[in-house]
């Protein structure tokens, strides 16, 4: 789940993404599209974008709203999801990074199964449906895209189908 580099804008209706400082500091500020929103992020050496927001919402294919956690740490970008019930109908996870790579999701200790959709440049690039619980014992699976993204966008198991999600969808993402 590495990654280096920059990030890049991912269409001008999204809400992240617009850098502006410096990559060396560690520091920089995404500011939101038409908004006067505007937080801060910290750069890991895992290559996630760490967002002051802790929050927000992502809206896939102009009417889908996903009420989202933002990964804020290592230790949230290793954890994810795992060790959790459940995760409530319209909510989500969002994992930012810092340049777009095939990011891989795995889930030890997943309590249930989900639905992985990668973004890059506000469009959903591709879709792990309904990855299952894993069996204990057995190795973890990863999943990765087909393609490069910079966002991962993690819901429960069903919500793509259920929402009619698919690749190439518009995706926005607004902060709190």
């Amino acid at each position: 789940m590495k990654s280096v580099g920059s990030a890049r804008p991912l269409g001008s209706s999204l809400a992240v993404v617009a850098l502006m400082g410096c990559l060396a500091s560690g520091v920089g500020w995404a500011e939101a599209s038409g908004s006067p929103l505007r937080v801060a992020l910290a750069f890991s050496p895992l290559g996630v974008l760490r967002a002051v927001a802790a929050g927000g919402t992502v809206i896939l294919g102009g009417t889908t709203r996903v009420v989202v956690e933002i990964v804020q740490t290592e230790a949230d970008l290793a954890r994810g999801l795992s060790g959790r019930p459940a995760l409530a109908p319209g909510h989500g996870m969002l994992f930012v990074f810092t340049a777009p790579g095939r990011h891989g999701i795995w889930m030890p200790d997943m309590r249930f199964p989900i639905d992985i959709l990668w973004i890059q440049r506000g469009r959903v690039m591709d879709i792990k449906r309904d990855a299952p619980v894993p069996t204990p014992g057995a190795p973890l699976e990863v999943y990765r895209p087909r393609e490069d993204a910079d966002l991962v966008l993690e819901v429960p198991s069903g919500f793509s189908d259920a929402q009619g999600i698919c690749i190439g969808d518009a995706v926005e993402v607004r902060l709190k």
